[in-house]
């Protein structure tokens, strides 16, 4: 379903909708791995300081992941890899996260910057193959069932579905 124009054909559609598609995992890692609609507070200024606040990390880990993925490629250029190699976002995200106030903090530039580089070298140990799947250049189709599983935990002792 879309409000684009009837002039569109179906597959100028499905090419815009890979284009969408980028954009969507940016949304992803805001709204799931940086827990961006996580607010301290429910006033008005206390959103929009968590709202600007997540904008600026998560540019800066953007940067932070930009620069070693180029160092990456470099690095694994001399070597044979069944797929191109990236950095683990997940990992460097956290990684971030948890070095980023001491870093703030540091009265030092000199040191700041050297800590800096030494979190993007930490970073660049932590690598994933990029694969191409065969799903990725076309679109699936999956039912809409809705399957419910029942999941036993001992420790709770008792059951949990999870739909």
């Amino acid at each position: 379903m879309t409000n684009l124009p009837i002039e569109f054909s179906g597959k100028e559609i499905e090419n815009l909708y890979f284009k969408r598609w980028e954009i969507e995992k940016k949304y992803h890692t805001l709204k799931n791995k940086m827990k961006f609609e996580s607010v301290t507070g429910k006033a008005t200024l206390c959103v929009y300081q968590d709202f600007w606040a997540q904008i600026v990390i998560y540019n800066m880990i953007q940067d932070v992941l930009h620069s070693s993925n180029k160092n990456v490629e470099k690095e694994t250029e001399k070597h044979e890899y069944k797929y191109p190699i990236r950095i683990n976002e997940n990992i460097a995200i956290g990684m971030f996260k948890e070095k980023f106030i001491k870093l703030l903090i540091e009265p030092n530039d000199t040191i700041r910057e050297e800590k800096l580089l030494q979190l993007q070298k930490a970073i660049e140990k932590y690598i994933l193959p990029t694969r191409n799947l065969k799903s990725q250049g076309s679109i699936i189709y999956l039912t809409n069932i809705r399957i419910t599983k029942k999941v036993v935990f001992k420790r709770a002792k008792k059951s949990i579905f999870i739909a």
